[in-house]
C-alpha cells in the first residue's frame, strides 16, 4: 500500500504526514456529488448514489504499482526523497538553509 512505498529504503515505512486517504476520498466524494447534480439537472430530478471508500481512493492514486507488478514482476520500494525516472522530484537545499 501507500505506506509501504513511503520513506527511505534503509528505514521502516512511515505515514505520509497528513490524512491523505481522507482528503483524497473527500475529493472523490465531491467529484461524485457534482456528477450526480449534473445528472439530476439533465435527467429531470432523477437521483443517484455516491459511494466512496478510503482504500479505493488511495488505491487510485498509487499510479502504476499493479501493472508494474503484473507485467514485469516489479515491486516498487521506498526511495526517500527521489522518484527514479521522474524529474525533478528530489528535495533540494537552498542557500538560506531551507528546502524546495
Amino acid at each position: 500500500g501507500l505506506r509501504y512505498v513511503t520513506g527511505f529504503p534503509d528505514r521502516p515505512p512511515v505515514k505520509t504526514g497528513i490524512s491523505i486517504g481522507d482528503s483524497i476520498a473527500a475529493l472523490w466524494g465531491v467529484i461524485g456529488t457534482l456528477m450526480a447534480l449534473r445528472h439530476k439537472e439533465q435527467s429531470g430530478g432523477k437521483g443517484q448514489i455516491v459511494d466512496v471508500a478510503l482504500y479505493e481512493a488511495v488505491f487510485a492514486m498509487m499510479e502504476s504499482l499493479l501493472p508494474e507488478f503484473d507485467v514485469f514482476g516489479f515491486i516498487r520500494e521506498r526511495t526517500g526523497n527521489i522518484m527514479p525516472g521522474i524529474t525533478p522530484s528530489n528535495t533540494h537545499s537552498t542557500l538560506d538553509g531551507r528546502h524546495v
